[in-house]
């Protein structure tokens, strides 16, 4: 919600921000979604992420890798 009242949506994401963005924006959420992460995982990665200035973190994720512990 914005603090306007304007409830913001994937379609007023695609004018704000541009359909580019918004679609890797999405892209990554669901990547990072599908690991499945617990709190415990969560709470290590966030931190680092949020913690990187300026930098972009393209990285692919290995699925078969992760799960083969």
């Amino acid at each position: 919600m914005l603090p306007n009242g304007l409830q913001y949506t994937r379609q007023w994401m695609n004018k704000i921000i541009g359909k580019e963005m918004v679609e890797t924006m999405f892209e990554f959420a669901n990547k990072f979604n599908a690991l499945h992460l617990t709190q415990e995982e969560y709470s290590l990665v966030f931190p680092a992420v949020i913690s990187l200035k300026g930098n972009i973190v393209c990285f692919e994720i290995n699925y078969h890798k992760i799960y083969s512990r």
